[in-house]
Formats: structure tokens, sequence, C-alpha cells
């Protein structure tokens, strides 16, 4: 399974140090599992949690792209641990990407950022670990904090990395808001964003963005608590279905949300797919459980048209999941093994670890380089963007000008944490370059 249960430590420096060996253990892990051997892990140029600080040089490449906003049809596309109401039409061809966020030749310290606001592309970049999306508005998970863009600036609304007392504090104005360690975000139809806490144990809603905005637990622990305080793994793990205040859960990750306004989430520790209704009692209830899974790794999800798609790796094969979005949810083993995709071959896994849709079928991001349009039947349709296997990221892209989607370097934040999102016609994808490069492309496509 991917999640890990990994006592943080107390102190700041302590933890960082546990998450980044834990962040490359789980990906070895899941690489020794999933991979021949092969080739070169993500981690190894970044193990997850990316935390050096200092000062940077800008990179070339200072355009920004938006996407078309909310025009045409479509479903609610939803990212690997993000989502949002995107819209736009299929996604059949793309054609060049720009910058959105952050520089991919920062070489710098990740601190000094502008909580306030800064410009989309100022250094140092922000740790776009997972994105969602709702309208115009991107919002950045950073494993601390979460950051929405608004026109040429990106500011925090949530979190706060530097705050002295390390803890998970799941309600009140945002501003207040903690996280231990944030594990994914989405947004919902009404432009609510909904945030996990992997430690800190909990689903948390913000509400009232761009404005005022104020938060509160939705599923799993509702308490605040120091990170000193944590007796085990998590904070008050459990195993509960029911309302909201009755919930329990063992590590959430990676929510998205449908059309409908619903929640989607892995309870990691419990080796669960959970769902939080968009009812008045905000009902959790499971749809999976793949614990007699031996090795099942889900990565990334998507819900639309009634079905929850999943993608992940199980002992040496890719696997697409398809489960019903009433529970029990009706499951689906679309495929389970290796060839998927032609230019990943049969050797290997394609560590299928981003996925969003267009409202007919998924577009999927790769460790591998890549990002694919895949039938919900699990047939290559097309490859959208990328180069293969990223090691060094090539030098001097001019994304001002629109770099070709297929000569886009794709490079994932880890082997096993990738994010893609959807923005009207563009596919918005969070990468990193030489571990602390950290950005988000802008793929125009039609």
């Amino acid at each position: 399974m991917r999640w890990v249960a990994t006592r943080h430590l107390s102190a700041r420096e302590e933890k960082r140090t546990l998450m980044r060996t834990m962040n490359l253990v789980t990906g070895f892990l899941v690489l020794g599992a999933a991979l021949t051997g092969c080739m070169k892990s993500e981690s190894d140029d970044d193990p997850g949690d990316p935390t050096s600080s200092g000062n940077g040089a800008s990179g070339p490449g200072a355009g920004a792209a938006g996407g078309a906003g909310n025009a045409g049809a479509g479903g609610n596309p939803t990212a690997s641990g993000g989502g949002g109401s995107g819209g736009g039409s299929t996604l059949t061809a793309c054609s060049t990407t720009q910058l959105l966020l952050g520089n991919p030749y920062f070489t710098g310290d990740l601190e000094g950022w502008n909580p306030d606001g800064q410009p989309l592309l100022a250094d140092p970049p922000l740790r776009n670990r997972h994105i969602a999306v709702h309208a115009d508005n991107v919002f950045v998970e950073t494993q601390y904090e979460v950051w929405m863009t608004e026109g040429a600036n990106v500011r925090r609304v949530a979190g706060d990395e530097f705050d002295p007392v390390y803890r998970y504090d799941p309600a009140g104005d945002c501003a207040d808001v903690r996280f231990i360690t944030a594990s994914g975000v989405t947004t919902l139809p009404n432009g609510n964003v909904v945030v996990t806490d992997s430690i800190g144990n909990g689903v948390v809603e913000l509400s009232g963005l761009p404005g005022a905005c104020t938060a509160k637990p939705i599923a799993g622990n509702a308490v605040a608590i120091e990170d000193v305080d944590i007796g085990g793994d998590v904070a008050d793990p459990g195993d509960v279905d029911g309302p909201d205040a009755t919930a329990k859960t063992y590590g959430p990750e990676l929510p998205v949300s449908d059309e409908d306004g619903n929640i989607y989430f892995i309870d990691g520790g419990n080796s669960k797919i959970k769902k939080i209704a968009n009812d008045a009692a905000r009902t959790v209830t499971t749809l999976h459980d793949f614990a007699s899974v031996d090795e099942a790794s889900p990565l990334a999800m998507t819900a639309f048209g009634g079905k929850l798609y999943v993608v992940g790796v199980e002992a040496v094969s890719d696997f697409l999941w398809a489960i019903g979005t009433d529970a029990p949810g009706q499951f689906e083993e679309v495929f389970n093994q290796v060839g998927t995709f032609e230019e990943i071959g049969t050797s290997t896994t394609a560590t299928m670890n981003g996925l969003t849709n267009d409202g007919e079928a998924l577009i999927v991001g790769s460790a591998k380089g890549y990002i694919f349009r895949l039938s919900t039947s699990g047939e290559q349709l097309a490859t959208l963007a990328g180069t293969g296997q990223v090691v060094d990221f090539p030098p001097d892209l001019d994304f001002a000008a629109g770099v070709p989607a297929n000569e886009t370097p794709i490079k994932a934040i880890s082997t096993i944490i990738g994010s893609v999102a959807r923005k009207g016609n563009s596919i918005l994808y969070a990468g990193t370059a030489a571990g602390v490069g950290f950005h988000v492309l802008d793929i125009a496509c039609e």
C-alpha cells in the first residue's frame, strides 16, 4: 500500500529530515514493487519534502498562460489530489506549453515567500505538491500551506510552514489554520476548497474564498493538536463511517470531487477509499476496501459520470479501477498490466501518478515523463505531452514563447507524487527540476 505510518518528530528540522527519509523510502518501496529497477527514481533528485532554504536565480521563460475558464461542456475535471470546475471541451491534442507558476530553473533555498502575495513567477517558487482549480483560480498545496492564484499573483490562504508551534488546527479563520502534513487539495462546485492532513488526520473545508475565509473539519479528527502530543502515527485514528462529527479516519489523502459536490479520498491507514456526501450531515461512507489487494498503491483519482477512477501500481503492474460512487461502490478492475502505453513499452510500469478528466476520457500523468489521454475502458487514445523519462531538466527552454507539447519535459515531484488539473482547455501539470525548481506548466490543448 502507498501510505506509510511514520511518526514525525516534534522539532521542525528533525521532522523535515524524517519526512525526507520517509518519502524516499516510500518511493523506493513502490519502485521496488512496481518497476524493473532500470530507471532513475524521481525522488533521487527530490525525495518529496525538499525544504532547503535561501536564494536563487530566475531562469528564462517568464511567460504565464491561463486556461480558457469555464468554457463549454464537459465534466468536473479533478486532479490527483486536486480538482475543480475547470470546464472545457474534450482534449484530443495539445500544442504548446507556457509557465503558469514557479521556476524550473530555481536553484536556491525554499524560504522567504510573501504570504500577502507575490508574482506567479517570483523566486523562490512555491513547493507545489498538489494543485486544484476553480474558475480562474489555481490552488496550490505545499505540504504545510495552501495558496491561491489571483490574476498575476499568488497568495497564502491557510497554513504557516514557519509557525514555531507545529500543529494541526482545522477550524476558525483560514489564516489561523495549521497543517502538520497536508496531503492533497480539491475544490467544490461552490468554490470551497478541501484539504487533507494525513498526520493531523482530518479533512478540512475552506469556505468564503476569495473573500473572508473560514475553515471547519468535515471528516476525521476535528480537534486541534500539537505534533508533540500525537502519541502514535496520526492524531485520533479510527475507521468509522457516518456523519462528519462521528466519522473516523486513519491518514486521509488525495481528495477529489465530482460535479455534485461529493468528495472522495484515500483513507490510507485503513486501505479504503471513502466518500463524503454533499448532504447536510456530510455523511462518510466506504466505497472500496483494497486491504486484500497485495501491494496495491493508489496514486491518483478523478470522478465524473457516476464513477470514481483510480490509478496506481500493484506489485509489478499498473492498475485502473472504476468504482461506482454510491456506497458500497460497484468495483471494476479495468486493467492490471504493463504495456498500456506505446511509448513506455511492456518491460516496466507507467507509474500513473496524476489524473484528471475531460468529461469523456481520462488525462493521465506518468512518472515516465508523459501525459496521456486514456479511455475509461483502458485504451490509449493520445499522447498529449512529454518527451519521456526526465533526468536533467533541459536548460534554457523559452516558455514565454511557448514550448511544443511534444518537447515539454514532464518531471513529477517524485515517482509517487504527481498532480494534473484541468483549467478550461489547458492541462496544468505540477512538476519540479533539480529538487527545488518547482513549477506549474500550462499546456494548451484542443
